[in-house]
């Protein structure tokens, strides 16, 4: 028998109806394709074209490809200052909008070459170990020798060359630590990728969970800097220094997953989210009639599969040695325009300003789009010596795109944490093939991003949920047969 306050709260949403958790965001911009030119912009229409998803879906792919691919032949240089061209990237699109259709063409020539790179590698560990047998047995028998001298000993070890272990390939990974990415880079290429089209895995994962979440952003957060990698535990095998490493990151997750994490106080606050390029462009699903346009047939996607793999194939620089090191400058005209950006978005900080809401994410915003027209440059000619106005004007409309998102997303639409979870908690609940749920059900199979893996906190956002009047609290209601304490009935209106 439900109670008399299930009673009046079930006759008030009748007469009233539920009230919204979130205010409604603004219709998403349209991604500036025009502003990605050449090789890159045509493959990237040619994306979205074939494969039918948003503008946006096909920018972001081919952008962080690019930066995947280009991050290692140079360094930003900014009066005396440097920077990684390295770019952060993180896509909010629904389940069905052909998110991995579009990183598969995209990212095509880099996993194509990694599986090259990986049976080439089974062939060198071979050879390595061989080697590696016979100077062991080589040093061993001077070590036993006892017929030698301490420095006739030393003498002999130092005419023994002990082989290098080959460098494992990887090019990308997919759900790392920040522990597994570190031994990743120490054993590895100083070029990797962090890519996911289901993000989720990530954000759900061991890395970002409560014990880890704040470790992993400021780690993160330290590569996008690129400053180095210093981490010493006592253990041997736990201390670890590394430079120069690049790290491009590209995320693709789903609505119900961006709730927790864009709603997130710590990695906003930490400073992790407001490196990432964030773009969410609204679903085409429902106006993609069949088309027998084949992206793999397409010559724009030829083309670009053929310059990614160039750029891939250009040897990477030996880790600490400075003479390898390279510079890209700004043309002046480039330059004057990039500074000319600063100034302005710096001005829109201030209190009040029209980036007040989102200082975080502006106050990144000028070196994003340093790196972008980077990423652009180098893209088009491996050999560019310097930025040009070209480039930093495609850049600047970049740029422009990912703040007013930003301000869309973060500023605009900005709601507490605990509104944003329990946003992503009502759309899970109403996907649902049943209208009744237990608070059992809601902490054991909820949303992992959200936190709800306890009965307060799951308690806590059905509360919320109640006095939004998304739900009527239904105790002792039986489900499938068995009956609950705490039951909900969930609101589909």
């Amino acid at each position: 028998m439900t109670s008399l306050l299930a009673e009046i709260s079930k006759a008030s949403i009748q007469t009233e109806g539920p009230l919204p958790l979130l205010r409604k965001q603004e219709v998403p911009e349209k991604f500036p394709l025009h502003a990605l030119s050449g090789v890159l912009g045509d493959a990237a229409r040619a994306i979205q074209e074939c494969v039918q998803v948003p503008a946006a879906i096909a920018g972001q792919s081919v952008l962080a490809a690019a930066s995947l691919a280009v991050q290692p032949l140079a360094k930003l240089m900014i009066d005396g200052r440097t920077y990684p061209l390295s770019l952060f990237l993180l896509t909010v699109a629904e389940s069905g909008d052909r998110k991995s259709a579009a990183d598969t063409f995209a990212l095509k020539p880099h996993k194509e070459y990694q599986k090259e790179l990986f049976v080439a590698y089974r062939e060198e560990m071979v050879t390595y170990q061989n080697e590696y047998d016979v100077f062991k047995i080589e040093r061993d028998k001077v070590l036993k020798n006892k017929n030698l001298s301490m420095a006739e000993r030393t003498d002999q070890l130092d005419l023994l060359s002990e082989p290098l272990a080959p460098t494992v390939p990887t090019l990308i990974v997919q759900e790392p630590t920040l522990e597994g990415l570190h031994k990743s880079f120490a054993s590895g290429r100083s070029s990797q990728g962090l890519f996911n089209d289901e993000g989720g895995q990530f954000f759900g994962g061991h890395a970002m969970n409560s014990e880890n979440a704040l470790k992993s952003s400021a780690g993160l957060s330290k590569i996008w800097d690129g400053d180095d990698i210093i981490r010493t535990r006592g253990a041997a095998d736990e201390n670890l220094t590394l430079f120069d490493k690049r790290l491009t990151v590209h995320l693709m997750i789903q609505p119900i997953v961006a709730e927790g994490v864009l709603g997130s106080s710590m990695m906003q606050g930490q400073g992790f989210l407001p490196r990432f390029l964030i773009s969410s462009p609204g679903s085409i699903a429902g106006s993609r009639k069949y088309s027998e346009n084949n992206a793999a047939d397409d010559p724009a996607i030829s083309r670009y599969h053929a310059a990614m793999r160039a750029i891939l194939e250009i040897p990477l620089p030996e880790e600490g040695d400075l003479n390898e090191q390279r510079y890209l400058p700004m043309e002046p005209a480039a330059k004057q325009h990039w500074v000319n950006t600063y100034n302005a978005i710096e001005l829109g900080i201030v209190k009040g300003g029209v980036y007040g809401d989102i200082r975080a994410a502006a106050s990144k915003a000028a070196e994003n789009i340093a790196r972008i027209a980077g990423v652009l440059a180098l893209f088009e000619d491996p050999n560019a010596l310097a930025i040009n106005l070209d480039h930093m004007t495609q850049a600047v409309e970049l740029g422009n795109y990912y703040l007013n998102e930003a301000l869309r997303l973060q500023g605009g639409g900005k709601v507490n944490e605990v509104l944003r979870k329990a946003q992503g908690l009502l759309e899970w609940l109403q996907a649902r093939d049943s209208d009744l749920i237990s608070l059992a059900e809601i902490y054991q199979k909820g949303p992992r991003a959200l936190g709800l893996r306890d009965s307060k906190n799951a308690r806590k956002m059905m509360k919320v949920l109640e006095g939004h009047r998304w739900a009527l609290y239904m105790p002792g209601e039986v489900i499938s047969g068995k009956r609950y304490r705490d039951v909900w009935r969930v609101i589909h209106a």
